[in-house]
């Protein structure tokens, strides 16, 4: 099973999201708590204001409270790269190839955190209503 294009469109008779979705294939990283703090390495397919969809060599169970680590970097750069720290609940699962190996991962954003390139400047933003801050 793959993703058409018709799938990342916005149209009012196919799409029922409450958000805009980005069609953006950035790297990612999916990290479990618990005991073994699992780093996973994905891929992004699209991104929202309420979500993101990933694709993962791993499956992740429905419901898991997970951090993921989007990477942005400016075109033909690879330095300096803006980072997106997502705290987020896994929605949805999809196995997207017969042979195993590989997932789609639909995330629901619970909150998110802007890194940018320095490290120690960022912005946090609730969800819930907060506008972004930022924190010296």
């Amino acid at each position: 099973m793959t993703r058409t294009p018709s799938t990342l469109t916005n149209t009012p008779e196919k799409e029922r999201r409450a958000h805009f979705r980005l069609p953006l294939r950035v790297r990612a990283s999916l990290r479990r708590g618990g005991p073994t703090f699992e780093t996973i390495a994905a891929i992004t397919q699209d991104i929202s204001s309420g979500g993101c969809y990933c694709i993962s060599p791993k499956i992740l169970p429905n419901g898991e409270y997970i951090e993921c680590q989007v990477v942005i970097a400016p075109p033909g750069l690879m330095k300096p790269e803006l980072r997106l720290s997502l705290q987020a609940c896994v929605r949805r699962v999809e196995k997207l190839s017969s042979e195993g190996g590989e997932y789609g991962i639909a995330l629901q954003i619970q909150s998110y955190r802007v890194v940018r390139p320095q490290g120690a400047e960022h912005i946090t933003c609730w969800l819930g209503g907060a506008m972004p801050t930022a924190i010296n």
